[in-house]
C-alpha cells in the first residue's frame, strides 16, 4: 500500500496539485491487497484528472483510518468540470474507449466486503466516502 500511496503523491506533486491525506494504524487491516490497490489507484487516478482540469485551487485530500473494526476511506478532490449523472450513477465524460470502470471496479470491492459509500458534489469539491466493517470471515 505505501508504493501507491508515494507513487499517486508524487504524481500530484509533479502536476502541481496539492495532496494531504490522514492514515491511521492499518495494521489489523482484512482487505486484500489487491483490494486496497484497486480502490486507492481508482480514486487517486480520478481525483489528480479532476485537479488537472482545474484553473484554481488544485487540492486532494484523503483520509484512511481503521477504528474498531470499521474502515474508513475518504478521498475529496478539486473539480471545475461537469459531473454527468444518469439513473443516479455517474457517466465518464471521457472521450477514448475503456473508461468507466474505475468506479464500477470501486463498487465491486465495496460490494465484496458488504460495505457501503456515498458520493457527493458541490461547490467545487467531490466527496467519495467509503465505509467498510470487518465481519467474521
Amino acid at each position: 500500500m505505501p508504493e501507491i500511496l508515494n507513487e499517486k503523491y508524487y504524481e500530484a506533486m509533479n502536476k502541481n496539485i496539492l495532496f494531504v491525506f490522514k492514515l491511521s494504524n492499518l495494521s489489523a487491516i482484512w482487505l486484500e491487497k489487491d483490494d486496497i490497490v484497486l480502490l486507492l489507484s481508482n480514486l487517486l487516478n480520478n481525483a489528480i484528472e479532476a485537479c488537472e482540469n482545474c484553473r484554481g485551487q488544485k487540492i486532494i485530500k484523503m483520509k484512511f483510518e481503521l477504528t474498531d473494526g470499521q474502515l474508513v476511506l475518504v478521498v475529496k478532490n478539486s473539480y471545475e468540470n461537469e459531473i454527468v449523472e444518469q439513473d443516479g450513477r455517474l457517466i465518464s465524460t471521457k472521450k477514448e474507449d475503456g473508461h468507466g470502470y474505475g468506479i464500477k471496479n470501486i463498487k465491486r470491492v465495496i460490494r465484496k466486503y458488504n460495505g457501503n459509500y456515498h458520493i457527493i458534489h458541490k461547490n467545487g469539491e467531490f466527496c467519495f466516502i467509503i465505509l467498510l466493517f470487518k465481519r467474521d470471515l
